[in-house]
């Protein structure tokens, strides 16, 4: 994995950090604020959750190489990458 991949990822959990302000006034500890900070914290916590659930989605799809090295034919791996790919879809 790249270093800046690594980075990114770091920074998104950071961002996701920020759902215990968002549970403080879900859960009545404190008001929510009416100036729109909250609602932008919200929205900065959702697209770090999505966009490291497809970073991890990403990671984990089968490439070409690593079909080879479990031993899938030519055909096979082919036939597994558009399965795959018809399922992102």
């Amino acid at each position: 994995m790249s270093d800046v991949l690594e980075k990114v990822k770091i920074w998104l959990e950071q961002e996701i950090e920020g759902q215990e302000v968002i549970d403080e006034y879900e859960g009545g500890l404190r008001p929510k604020c009416t100036d729109g900070t909250d609602d932008m914290i919200e929205g900065r916590v959702e697209s770090a959750n999505a966009l490291l659930e497809q970073i991890k989605k990403w990671e984990s799809q089968e490439t070409w190489d690593s079909l080879a090295e479990q031993g899938h034919s030519p055909q096979m791996i082919e036939s597994i990458l558009a399965d795959n790919k018809k399922q992102d879809e």
